[in-house]
């Protein structure tokens, strides 16, 4: 996902601060862990049934539930920005990134530990907000059994409460089931809102 920089009174952009956050080296959270820099009290949402999984996914950002996030992404996942944003990533080679570059990320965003490395711009995360609306669904052909759902996102990176980073725009899933039953987030597009 992508966010833009944004001091709550002040609007200035810095993606390059974004990079720098989403990107220093980190470790990741205790795989014995369930615990993340949340509190919410809710349940976690299951992921039976195509809509609960995108309720799952918005949950676990918002508690920043690193284990469960690594749960509901496929073993081929792929996260492909939009086309403007990419050059925000000298790193990217192609269009999209994978499953290993995106939870290397969450570590960070999700870690209430974090420690930004010496001279870099990267905070910690106070706490992160995802609202996901207006869905609407549809079957694919390929792969088989899959299903992509588009909805409206309006989510935050707060650092405090003036200053946060923010994404705005459309996301588009594409599910599959899992040997499980469980569905799984196997691409995640980010697009814009029309």
């Amino acid at each position: 996902m992508v966010f833009q920089h944004r001091i709550v009174r002040q609007t200035p952009i810095a993606l390059g601060l974004v990079a720098l956050l989403l990107f220093v080296p980190g470790c990741p959270l205790s795989p014995d862990s369930d615990e993340g820099g949340g509190g919410n009290e809710n349940r976690l949402p299951e992921r039976t049934t195509v809509d609960s999984t995108v309720d799952y996914y918005a949950f676990v950002w918002e508690n920043r539930l690193y284990n469960e996030y690594s749960d509901v992404l496929h073993p081929n996942y792929e996260f492909y920005p939009l086309d403007e944003d990419a050059q925000d990533f000298p790193w990217l080679t192609g269009d999209s990134w994978g499953r290993t570059e995106e939870l290397r990320m969450a570590a960070n965003l999700f870690n209430p530990e974090f420690e930004p490395p010496d001279g870099s711009e990267a905070r910690r995360v106070d706490r992160i907000t995802m609202e996901l609306t207006n869905r609407v669904q549809r079957n694919l052909l390929q792969p088989p059994g899959a299903v992509e759902v588009t909805t409206d996102v309006d989510a935050f990176v707060w650092f405090n409460e003036n200053d946060a980073l923010r994404t705005t725009g459309r996301f588009v899933f594409e599910l599959v089931q899992g040997g499980d039953g469980n569905w799984l987030i196997l691409r995640q597009y980010e697009r814009e809102l029309l």
